[in-house]
């Protein structure tokens, strides 16, 4: 390309990019890149509906000239209320991230759609292992592959699905001008090894998780227990229909607040303390102290975020071993 003047390299790039192979999926360094390239590469300029702040964040996408609304969008009436005619995307994941929420892919769909606004699920709690919103009406889906797809905790990625001309779209438009974003071989590599093992993986991440929830549910410190798989679960029968089976993630209410969390967290062995989720090894985190340390009590009301919450990613362990670790780790929360 050396000496090639500037509107022969826009030439050759254009080429490059919009004569490969139609293609519904594209692989990025991380999953902050998918939801870059997504909003910037596909959306128009109006307003975006998702259902809370998981995260503070001051990312590239949050500066443009967009309205963001947040919604509880278990309930069909407040995503009603709030879409208007500039409303251009519905985002949202389920199960949620961190209390468990179940949300109605199909339902919402049909809603946005509706309304002519397009439809982005994350997928990375339910991989597409347990779920695949695609079939239920979702425009997108965006994965954190960092965690279940990759399963071993040893790369960053992320992804975005969706229909060839939009993925076109990401491809000439968000990957050529805007990030530039790839991956890695190595890391590509990495992540069709960890591919190889979904489906083994998530059936033992899922036995294992809804044995764990059972036995900690008549625990006396524990005040709630939010897992799909339990019939005590607000949106349990919604579970069943939506998903094939209830994934590995479990959230928990202690009844000590924010005190009992931490040492309920100080006192695991087996169990590692990390924020991330979908290893091989159990992770147990506490928003309180962790993830969301930096938020207001307000905040943190406003999101259900209580000062015991505690998550547990339920790993590959011999169920037997973890069980023991988590319940003595309760007992001493109890303090």
């Amino acid at each position: 390309m050396r000496g090639t003047t500037p509107p022969a390299i826009t030439a050759h790039l254009t080429r490059r990019y919009t004569s490969m192979p139609p293609t519904r999926l594209i692989l990025l360094p991380r999953v902050s890149s998918a939801f870059l390239v997504r909003h910037r590469a596909i959306s128009m300029p109006g307003s975006a509906i998702r259902p809370n702040r998981y995260w503070k964040s001051a990312s590239p996408a949050s500066k443009e000239a967009r309205q963001r609304s947040f919604v509880d969008l278990t309930e069909p009436d407040a995503l009603e209320a709030a879409i208007t005619p500039a409303t251009r995307f519905v985002f949202f994941e389920t199960p949620t991230n961190p209390n468990m929420r179940v949300i109605d892919i199909a339902q919402v769909s049909q809603l946005a759609h509706a309304h002519n606004a397009r439809v982005i699920v994350d997928n990375t709690y339910g991989t597409p292992y347990l779920q695949r919103p695609l079939e239920s009406g979702a425009d997108f889906v965006v994965h954190s592959m960092t965690k279940y797809l990759s399963g071993h905790g040893d790369l960053i990625a992320g992804a975005i699905i969706g229909g060839a001309d939009d993925m076109l779209s990401v491809r000439s438009v968000g990957l050529k001008h805007m990030t530039g974003a790839v991956l890695s071989p190595f890391d590509s590599f990495l992540l069709l090894r960890g591919i190889k093992t979904l489906e083994l993986r998530m059936v033992r991440h899922c036995e294992s998780a809804l044995a764990l929830a059972r036995q900690i549910e008549s625990h006396p410190v524990v005040e709630s227990v939010y897992y799909p798989g339990l019939e005590s679960h607000p949106q349990y029968s919604l579970a069943c229909q939506q998903m094939s089976a209830f994934g590995g993630m479990i959230a928990l209410e202690l009844s000590g607040g924010y005190e009992a969390g931490v040492r309920f967290m100080d006192a695991v062995q087996l169990a590692q303390r990390a924020v991330s989720l979908g290893d091989a090894e159990t992770l147990v985190q506490h928003p309180a102290s962790m993830t969301h340390n930096n938020y207001t009590e307000e905040e943190r009301e406003a999101h259900d975020i209580s000062l015991g919450l505690v998550r547990i990613s339920v790993g590959l362990e011999n169920i037997e071993d973890l069980s023991a670790d988590i319940l003595q780790a309760l007992d001493q929360a109890t303090g």
